[in-house]
């Protein structure tokens, strides 16, 4: 992989080079890939479309979750939130029913995988925000 070391800095497909930044690095890659309309229409790329359903609803999921928290994430969160949410979506989708490519989000049924997540390792989520968790308080709270 090259790098960038001139002072113009280029985004995007030129000749067949892909030009991008990662973590702070300018960088570039031989363009490359199957076509688009190939994985659309071909049926050997069932799975992939499939797959690529699978994601694309966990990263929705994933944004309403980090929608709903904005403002404990901003406070507490690093770049690398956005995967770690996908990924723990992709989790509870796979456990789900419903046919490959169509399976339904069911958090609330497997809410175990959700045991342990923590939007930052060195701040946790109940130093910032409380939620009291005990049995007995629930069952003393008058309506």
């Amino acid at each position: 992989m090259a790098k960038q070391k001139g002072f113009i800095k280029l985004k995007g497909s030129l000749g067949g080079l892909t030009f991008y930044r990662n973590n702070g690095d300018d960088l570039i890659r031989t363009t490359g890939g199957v076509d688009k309309n190939r994985i659309k229409n071909d049926s050997a790329f069932k799975r992939t479309r499939e797959n690529m359903s699978e994601f694309g609803g966990s990263a929705s999921v994933g944004k309403a979750l980090r929608m709903g928290f904005a403002n404990i994430i901003k406070s507490m969160s690093d770049n690398s939130i956005v995967g770690i949410i996908t990924g723990v979506m992709k989790k509870i989708n796979s456990v789900g029913t419903g046919v490959r490519g169509q399976r339904a989000f069911e958090i609330l049924p497997n809410k175990i995988l959700l045991d342990g997540f923590e939007f930052s390792k060195n701040t946790p989520l109940d130093a910032i925000f409380y939620a009291p968790n005990n049995h007995q308080y629930w069952m003393s709270i008058e309506v």
